[in-house]
């Protein structure tokens, strides 16, 4: 096998087909992991003390079968700095689900193969390996890690997040048979109350007028939760503009009397439709959940759509775990260099942890 570096945006940018046909074809496919997830975060978030380091792996008939999706930053460790590599889309735009994507079958060899390059060929060129948020059934990150024992190093392992979903049937009556009586009866009671006073509509937006939804979403975003988003909202226009008219996106809103009093920004990729943004009125109508509501109309328009997977994402909020008990897992692990500095490092993240245990 041998690695080539992608280390430009211009590079990155070459590479949009190949990539996604790889992605396509592996068992880790996310939205969180399709080139223009990573591409449009390269463009809003590679800055000076930055650096792509996507790794391209082909193997001895010159096939394309893995790609990393990393980049390098400039972490200050006391008055040094040390060089980590890390997944595209972290930490700015909350990423799930990341992992090192593989031709199906050979996850295995091209982790063994990443394993030797990083702590061969590139050894001299990073200090800590800081893989956060990564599919919990990673066949790569197993393999990474079974490897680095066997070698005696150390390595850090830690829960990740934990991403409530609901495993879609195919119709709302099903789906409401699942979810608790008290939750299903909830559910039906605020939407005949809202009704009683209010003309209710659901406005979604998926390709066309895209664009000025998101902003429209951003200025309502600001409003309700007192938190602009700048960075992310920029992110999710360049989304946009580099996913053929925002396939991936998709945004609803909760219309009563025609004023909005909720909306959702959705992911969409494949069979999976995923919450990523809330901003809710809480205050319009005191005697109902606003928010609650607004989620469970758009499940059901899920189910219509003939999605399989609704996920919540990241994130212990209350409302998830009010329609769904299942989810997925994701783990962090870090291994730094037998060097001074990365060692120093290490230990002092260790000490701390140790201190947060025994004053609790």
């Amino acid at each position: 096998m041998r690695a080539e570096v992608v280390a430009s945006i211009q590079e990155l940018k070459d590479i949009k087909e190949q990539w996604n046909k790889l992605l396509e074809g592996s068992i880790s496919n996310s939205i969180f992991l399709t080139w223009e997830w990573a591409y449009s975060w390269a463009e809003c978030f590679i800055n000076e003390k930055r650096e792509l380091f996507v790794v391209k792996v082909y193997d001895d008939g010159n096939r394309l079968v893995g790609i990393a999706p990393w980049y390098k930053s400039a972490i200050k460790v006391g008055p040094s700095f040390m060089r980590q590599i890390s997944f595209i889309g972290t930490p700015e735009t909350a990423s799930d689900y990341l992992d090192v994507f593989t031709t199906r079958g050979r996850e295995r060899e091209v982790s063994n193969y990443l394993y030797d390059y990083l702590f061969g060929e590139a050894s001299n060129s990073w200090d800590c390996v800081n893989f956060q948020d990564t599919r919990a059934e990673s066949l790569f990150l197993l393999s990474f890690m079974h490897k680095h024992r066997l070698q005696g190093r150390y390595l850090e392992i830690s829960q990740g997040s934990f991403c409530p979903i609901i495993s879609l049937p195919q119709n709302e009556e099903e789906f409401l048979s699942r979810i608790s009586s008290s939750r299903s009866k909830r559910f039906r009671q605020d939407l005949r109350t809202l009704k009683k006073t209010d003309e209710v509509e659901i406005k979604t937006y998926v390709t066309e007028g895209i664009e000025e939804a998101v902003d429209s979403f951003f200025k309502l975003y600001a409003e309700k939760t007192e938190w602009e988003g700048k960075d992310l909202h920029r992110f999710m226009k360049r989304l946009v503009a580099n996913s053929e008219t925002g396939k991936f996106l998709q945004i609803d809103y909760l219309l009563a009397n025609k004023n909005t009093i909720g909306g959702l920004l959705h992911l969409r990729n494949n069979d999976t439709l995923s919450l990523y943004l809330m901003a809710v009125d809480k205050t319009y109508n005191p005697r109902i959940s606003a928010g609650n509501l607004l989620v469970g109309l758009c499940i059901l328009r899920a189910i219509e759509s003939q999605f399989k997977i609704y996920d919540f994402l990241k994130g212990y909020e209350d409302y998830k775990f009010y329609w769904t008990n299942e989810g997925r897992t994701t783990q962090t692990v870090c291994i730094v260099q037998r060097r001074a500095l990365p060692v120093i490092y290490m230990m002092k993240k260790m000490t701390k942890n140790a201190l947060k245990t025994m004053l609790r």
